[in-house]
């Protein structure tokens, strides 16, 4: 059985959320189950590495950072790509 280590949980997605992550999950060719359980085991990893080196701090900063940027009606990706330097 596939799930017979893990137990469902809850999580609340907006509209555009849903859709990008059923966009990339069938643009991969896995379900959007299969999609999120990667995403998390990555980010799990992710963030174990950044405790290891002692920089999760700095990843809440980020965090911190974009999330008072959106609030702010700024769209951090354009905002990054405009600041890229070729």
């Amino acid at each position: 059985m596939a799930h017979a280590n893990r137990k469902p949980i809850t999580v609340y997605l907006t509209d555009e959320e849903r859709e990008q992550l059923t966009h990339y999950a069938k643009k991969i060719g896995i379900s959007r189950q299969k999609l999120i359980a990667n995403l998390v085991d990555t980010g799990l990893d992710d963030l174990k590495l950044m405790e290891c080196f002692g920089i999760l701090t700095i990843g809440k900063g980020v965090r911190d950072l974009l999330y008072k940027m959106k609030m702010e009606g700024v769209d951090s990706l354009n905002a990054c790509r405009l600041n890229k330097i070729d």
